[in-house]
């Protein structure tokens, strides 16, 4: 993703697909019966989650048909849940601020008056519930 997609203001690699923690099997000494994958995605601006999800499906899936036991036994995906910590799989839509709207430029003649100096903005570099604000249109 981080070669393949660009966005920008938006530093290259700022889009990735964190494998966050993998469970699978029930011994060391055992092959596992099962593997669970939990992933963190980070998308850009003008991806929205929905389309982000099928595109990883649909390359997992075009992946696992190489394999002779997974193209028989084909990968299952669950989305979303109530927190990272209870479920390990939350989602945080992507969103930009339009710099051309009027309470934007508000904001960059307050901060120029009350700092001195020009607004600077750009990409945050951590997640946010800004998504889902601007993905309910809030």
């Amino acid at each position: 993703w981080a070669v393949m997609k660009e966005s920008p203001g938006m530093p290259p690699g700022a889009n990735t697909i964190n494998p966050a923690v993998i469970e699978g099997g029930r011994h060391p000494a055992f092959i596992a019966d099962e593997c669970r994958l939990w992933i963190t995605v980070h998308y850009l601006p003008y991806e929205r989650y929905e389309d982000v999800v099928k595109e990883i499906e649909d390359y997992l899936n075009r992946v696992a048909e190489a394999d002779i036991w997974l193209r028989e036994n084909p990968l299952e995906f669950e989305w979303g849940g109530e927190s990272m910590i209870e479920d390990k799989g939350e989602i945080f839509p992507s969103f930009t601020v339009p710099v051309e709207h009027p309470g934007f430029k508000q904001l960059e003649i307050a901060h120029q008056h009350v700092h001195g100096r020009s607004l600077q903005h750009g990409m945050s570099t951590t997640v946010t519930d800004g998504g889902w604000i601007a993905h309910f249109d809030i």
